[in-house]
């Protein structure tokens, strides 16, 4: 990760911008007291929906031994149940 000064960042700002954007790698701000880090607003839209994902039980990159994502099938009679039938949903779609 690169690191860019307040001063850097004040002078070259769009320049930061810029390169953000061409190799998709962040850009760590470092101030006096804080720091902070850039990234390319795609980079961060697609860090948010990961994290998104992450948070549904049913999505996970962890797989079985068939090469299922694990947590896909893991519910029990009761849940089944309350899944709607053919006949309801294609009811619900005419």
């Amino acid at each position: 990760m690169n690191t860019c000064s307040t001063l850097e960042l004040q002078n070259d700002i769009l320049q930061l911008i810029d390169t953000a954007n061409k190799t998709h790698e962040p850009i760590r701000l470092k101030g006096s007291i804080n720091n902070a880090v850039l990234l390319a607003e795609k980079d961060y839209e697609s860090l948010v929906h990961e994290v998104e994902l992450s948070k549904n039980p049913y999505y996970s990159t962890e797989r079985d031994k068939n090469g299922w994502p694990k947590g896909i099938f893991d519910f029990n009679a009761e849940d089944i149940e309350q899944f709607p039938t053919v006949e309801e949903i294609r009811k619900h779609y005419k």
